[in-house]
């Protein structure tokens, strides 16, 4: 039982980095991108509408 506990505990903190990962590469791109990127999905979301 402790152990199916351990695993998940394990599984939760390899989702939650890879998640910080995730959202700190799209910081990075974005902040390199710049304004082409928020326009590029501004007009994304508006033929989606």
């Amino acid at each position: 039982m402790s152990m199916c506990i351990h695993v998940f505990k394990h599984l939760q903190a390899k989702i939650a980095r890879r998640t910080v990962l995730k959202i700190f590469m799209l910081r990075n791109n974005k902040i390199k991108t710049g304004e082409r990127s928020t326009h590029l999905v501004l007009s994304h979301t508006w033929q989606h509408q």
